[in-house]
């Protein structure tokens, strides 16, 4: 998803917040419309699973244009991926994904 970043602590096994992944990307100045990261902050704090999360993000017309939970699997998929990421981390959620 365009300019949208989720991290999690594989050793915590939970997600990391907003503010702290902002924190760990080498200080990437965010250049995206104040009231997305403004939503993505408030999502981020409600403490919403995979599934939820992803739902509630990609119904956001606004920002997509559409609804992309209406997209054949799309959640499904998104939260497949997700949910891989927060439990192997990123670079073995890839590893995975690239069959390797």
């Amino acid at each position: 998803m365009k300019n949208y970043v989720n991290l999690a602590l594989k050793k915590e096994k939970k997600a990391v917040s907003f503010e702290k992944v902002c924190e760990r990307i080498e200080k990437i100045a965010l250049k995206d419309d104040p009231s997305y990261l403004d939503y993505f902050k408030d999502v981020h704090s409600r403490g919403l699973n995979e599934e939820e999360l992803v739902k509630d993000i990609l119904s956001q017309q606004k920002m997509w244009g559409e609804d992309l939970n209406k997209i054949a699997n799309m959640t499904e998929v998104v939260s497949h991926y997700l949910k891989d990421i927060n439990e192997k981390g990123m670079k073995e959620a890839l590893k995975a994904f690239e069959g390797k």
